[in-house]
């Protein structure tokens, strides 16, 4: 500053030199970064809390159902007398290929509506999946009530919980989503011994029934998603763009909507490379799950 005082006096000090009003008023000056209106804000806690609670349990009720059908091999070969171990094998196998191959038609429907109104819905096919296998009386009815309609449900589900994460956690996003997918784990443990014990206890019908209202809560469950734009600091500013933009598209009939299916990643080697991949490690990854139980009831 004495530095600077005798340039000022001798008139040497050029403009460049000179020290701002903020420096000269306050030295420290702390940067605060507020989120531009097209950049995605990460509220990274507060409801987001919420939302893991929620996806851990969607996880131990719906994908512990999915992963129980181990458990159903026995109850399904001794209710089904047509049924061998081997064909009811593929109820499970059935069920996880749904699931799974319906995951780019899931995220795609969450983008287009609501990730809440999928959410919703999966929790609903579920629950009227498990309702429709327990009045099966015959094998082949279990292809359509397990093996496709609960692969929906439990697909829409898990899918939703994801993509609720992703919208609310980026620097903690990997510890939140090593902590959901642990609730698969713990879901293999509770809803496999839930499902021998009510259907032993009462019956094919009437347990499988008790199991119905249980995962009938991931109905409610996804209720509580909600979005994290609800929570960005600009909002209000967000939504009177939106509202312009809808007027003048309501003037215009120009649909600027992304496609249903975007298949442009494909195009990237990188990618391609990933899936053929991840196709060959993952195949028959789940074949312990389903046939372990057989080996420990000793079945042929």
């Amino acid at each position: 500053m004495a530095h600077m005082e005798a340039d000022l006096d001798s008139g040497l000090a050029t403009c460049s030199d000179l020290p701002s009003c903020s420096e000269v008023l306050c030295p420290v000056v702390v940067k605060t970064e507020v989120p531009t209106l097209k950049q995605h804000y990460y509220p990274e806690g507060g409801w987001g809390w919420i939302i893991v609670a929620v996806s851990f349990a969607v996880h131990v009720l719906n994908i512990g159902l999915h992963m129980s059908s181990g458990v159903m091999l026995p109850i399904v070969v001794r209710n089904f007398p047509h049924a061998s171990f081997g064909s009811a094998g593929w109820l499970g196998a059935m069920s996880t290929g749904v699931a799974l191959l319906l995951s780019p038609v899931t995220i795609a429907f969450c983008r287009r509506k609501s990730t809440r109104l999928t959410a919703v819905m999966g929790g609903l096919i579920t629950a009227l999946g498990c309702l429709f296998t327990s009045f099966a009386t015959q094998f082949h009815q279990l292809f359509f009530s397990y093996g496709t309609v609960i692969g929906i449900g439990v697909g829409m589900t898990r899918d939703c919980s994801t993509l609720m994460v992703a919208q609310y956690f980026k620097r903690k996003r990997e510890f939140v989503e090593i902590f959901i997918v642990s609730g698969s784990g713990m879901g293999i443990a509770v809803m496999s011994s839930f499902i021998k014990g009510a259907i032993s206890a009462i019956g094919w019908r009437l347990g499988l029934q008790l199991v119905t209202a249980t995962v009938f809560t991931t109905f409610l469950l996804g209720t509580c998603y909600r979005s994290a734009s609800l929570y960005h600091p600009q909002r209000r500013a967000i939504l009177h763009l939106k509202n312009q933009k809808r007027k003048i598209k309501d003037k215009n009939r120009h649909d600027d909507r992304p496609p249903f299916l975007d298949f442009t990643t494909l195009r990237s080697k990188t990618v391609r490379i990933l899936l053929v991949s991840t196709g060959i490690s993952a195949f028959g990854i789940n074949t312990p799950i389903f046939y372990l139980v057989s080996f420990v009831f000793g079945l042929p």
